[in-house]
């Protein structure tokens, strides 16, 4: 800043330079995990995150991950107008093993896959609190890669309704010291099979 002189009269001028190493950013993290004495699940996680790619306030997610439990998503979060409704199309594709462990050892392993694709629209009630809803379609397959584990393999069509509050007072959202994040999460599957059975996550 600086001030200057204008036809006798003084101003403060404030100029304002972009941040030489963001936006974009990129997160990065590292995930291990042993689920018996002699099994351990290792993974690397990247966010991509950009702002204002289609216009002010917007953000456009991608998430990705290598090893044991390999991922790729997108979202585009895009406000209406300069109100603060917005909506947030999604899609994705997931896979995890899940393993049925037994004295200590690994006795029988499932391949799951999940691959999904949604839209979501909500509303940020205040800086730090914000609801929103959607519906979400996608295709669930379990697959049995070892061992009998005594249950079927699975596969299927999966679609759910979903509403979600989301309380946010962190001092950071990446390496928070003090404050609170409450998800409460309520989901219906729109499935003619699995029509009676709602899921509450809080």
């Amino acid at each position: 800043w600086s001030v200057q002189e204008r036809n006798g009269t003084f101003g403060l001028v404030v100029t304002a330079f972009p941040k030489p190493y963001a936006p974009p950013f990129v997160f990065l993290g590292v995930s291990l995990e042993n689920t018996t004495a002699n099994e351990f699940r290792f993974g690397l996680n990247a966010r991509y995150l950009a702002f204002d790619k289609v216009g002010s306030g917007s953000e456009l997610r991608l998430d990705g991950a290598l090893g044991s439990d390999p991922a790729l998503g997108i979202a585009l979060y895009k406000p209406i107008l300069t109100t603060r409704v917005f909506v947030e199309p999604f899609a994705g594709i997931s896979s995890r093993t899940l393993n049925f462990v037994q004295e200590g050892r690994v006795r029988a392993s499932y391949r799951q896959t999940r691959s999904v694709l949604g839209v979501d629209g909500g509303v940020n009630v205040s800086r730090i609190d914000e609801a929103r809803a959607g519906v979400t379609f996608g295709r669930f397959d379990a697959s049995v890669r070892i061992g009998d584990p005594g249950l079927p393999e699975v596969g299927g069509s999966e679609s759910t309704f979903h509403a979600q509050w989301t309380h946010d007072d962190q001092d950071s959202p990446v390496v928070p010291s003090h404050g609170l994040r409450v998800v409460s999460r309520l989901e219906h599957f729109l499935d003619p099979a699995n029509h009676a059975l709602v899921r509450v996550r809080a």
